[in-house]
């Protein structure tokens, strides 16, 4: 019977790979018999030398795959297990991939000595550290992350390296490596025997794919045959996995359109999720195609795997225009200080100013007047305007701070601080929401140390969401609100929906725009184009537009609408 010879790198970690295929051949029906056949590439060879000097670019593309490619080709091995993310995004004339049979854990992880342990979060580790890794991209990420970190290079297979940090090589106090590759090595069982005490006393922390954003295709495998070779290709297909091959080719797309290999710094993670594909990208400062000049990371997400790696593409190489909903003042505002960027206004609601009720009033005005400190809640830069006029107003044109004097005011995010600070010069704030929500904004009173008994005022507009004033009756505390605008949203005409270009961000700043937005947008375009990307100002926004079945592609990461179209 045709025995099935497999080519594999000498490593410890290749070996893993490439047994773990045989073994699953071995359980096909009718399985041939299998030889694994060691091949050493120029990347194990040349070991004294960062993977970004040890060849010109182009080289390094196959640094760890052409000596063994080359073999396929001369006919010496029928198939190839790779580490997917070692494979250039060009493939060999006469070389295809058969399978991605799997893809194991997909993160980084950052392992150190147990005891040099004095964060409880990201870095873990004192500011200083010096930190072994191969990998530009790793590198670059922990520049970004952790300035004050000291990067080391550091060549070698997973055991050696993981040697390397324990005998403190070079003052290394942690070492970077993909969290597939230990776990691989762990479920072979070679932590056991004489290598039983090689992880004892490290702790091996993950880190977040969002975050730290890992390789393309790290953690998949590659089976490798030749293109010709029916009876190989027919065995190897049978171990493939479609669904994840799919995120694996969004990854290596963006890989490809930026003609990098293990000197880019680049990460692309693709995943599905609650049947949406998300995908977090990294780009180093380095990277040629890099046109902000800093290192930045996003996250974004689609329907369609193929159409999310093109629009994050375009995002990376093209200043796309931005479409901006909202009130008109406010996009404005953001137009004089664009810095250059294409920002097409579309005024989707506008604020009115509403007299609270008599009740309302004198109850703030009680709580205002009586001496002790008191919590004012707003939610918005409009909050902030509105309540502005009416407390001028309440006070027959004089000015209104004597009314704050006790006041402690609590915010949903950096676009309502400025407002404060702009009106409310000298006012006293004490507590923000992460996030922009109310939600947790009552969770952050509702957590804190203020006195029990203290009055909380909730300044909002008529059509404000219940969620903040809920959760604090809910936790026993009392809240008053004060009503002092109202939103009144503005459908769009279809000729200014007309004028949206085909390739754009459009960006919601709350549930209002999005409610007037899409009834006309379904009219115009009973589908939505493809090259509209919509965007939202934080999750409550996220979830409006997702009422309208839309999917978000991009979700800021404060609430802070300025700082968003700087970030696309």
């Amino acid at each position: 019977m045709k025995i099935l010879r497999i080519g594999s790198r000498p490593s410890d970690l290749a070996m893993t790979q490439s047994r773990y295929i045989q073994k699953r051949i071995s359980q096909l029906a009718g399985a041939p018999e299998t030889n694994i056949i060691t091949i050493t590439t120029s990347g194990d060879r040349i070991q004294n030398v960062p993977l970004s000097q040890a060849a010109t670019p182009d080289d390094r593309k196959g640094f760890f795959t052409k000596e063994i490619e080359d073999a396929l080709l001369a006919g010496e091995i029928d198939a190839a297990v790779h580490s997917y993310k070692d494979l250039p995004t060009l493939m060999v004339p006469g070389l295809t991939i058969a399978a991605m049979p799997q893809r194991e854990i997909q993160h980084d992880i950052l392992v150190y000595a147990r005891g040099k342990k004095i964060l409880g979060d990201f870095p873990w580790i004192a500011p200083g550290s010096k930190i072994g890794t191969a990998s530009v991209r790793r590198e670059s990420l922990l520049k970004m992350h952790c300035p004050d970190m000291i990067c080391i290079p550091l060549r070698g297979n997973v055991p050696t390296r993981i040697r390397k940090l324990k005998e403190r090589a070079d003052g290394i106090d942690a070492i970077l490596l993909a969290g597939a590759g230990l776990d691989r090595l762990r479920t072979a069982g070679f932590f056991s025997g004489e290598n039983a005490k090689l992880l004892n006393d490290l702790e091996i922390s993950p880190l977040p794919v969002s975050f730290f954003v890992p390789a393309p295709a790290q953690g998949a495998l590659g089976l490798q045959c030749r293109t010709d070779d029916s009876w190989t290709r027919e065995i190897l297909g049978k171990l493939h996995n479609a669904a994840l091959a799919e995120t694996v080719a969004a990854e290596r797309e963006v890989l490809a359109a930026l003609e990098g290999g293990c000197h880019l710094p680049l990460g692309a993670h693709c995943r599905l999720e609650n049947q949406k594909y998300v995908m977090s990208i990294f780009l180093g400062v380095d990277a040629k195609d890099n046109r902000k000049g800093k290192s930045f990371y996003f996250t974004r997400v689609s329907r369609d795997a193929a159409s999310l790696a093109e629009h994050v593409i375009d995002e990376i190489k093209k200043d796309l225009p931005v479409v901006l909903t909202g009130r008109r003042e406010r996009i404005e505002e953001i137009q004089r200080n664009s810095n250059g960027k294409v920002i097409l206004p579309l005024p989707l609601i506008q604020t009115l100013i509403l007299e609270p009720t008599a009740a309302q009033k004198e109850s703030f005005i009680k709580t205002a007047s009586s001496g002790k400190k008191f919590i004012l809640a707003v939610f918005s830069a409009s909050g902030v305007e509105s309540f502005h006029t009416a407390a001028q107003k309440w006070q027959s044109g004089k000015n209104a701070d004597h009314l704050l004097t006790n006041a402690v005011w609590a915010v949903t995010g950096a676009e309502t601080i400025k407002k404060i600070e702009k009106l409310f010069p000298g006012a006293r704030i004490d507590f923000v929401s992460p996030d922009g929500t109310g939600g947790e904004l009552a969770k952050i009173l509702i957590g804190s140390n203020s006195p029990a008994g203290i009055e909380i005022i909730a300044v909002g507009a008529r059509e404000s969401r219940p969620e903040f004033a809920a959760a604090i009756r809910a936790a026993g505390m009392t809240v008053q609100e004060l009503i002092v605008y109202r939103t009144e949203k503005i459908e769009p005409e279809i000729k200014s929906l007309q004028k949206i270009p085909e390739d754009c961000y459009i960006i919601f700043g709350s549930p209002s725009g999005a409610d007037a937005f899409f009834p006309a947008y379904r009219k115009t375009f009973p589908h939505s184009k493809p090259g509209h990307r919509f965007c939202a100002l934080g999750p409550t926004t996220a979830d409006a537009l997702e009422k309208h079945d839309i999917v978000v592609y991009a979700k800021s990461r404060s609430p802070d609408y300025a700082q968003f179209v700087s970030e696309l």
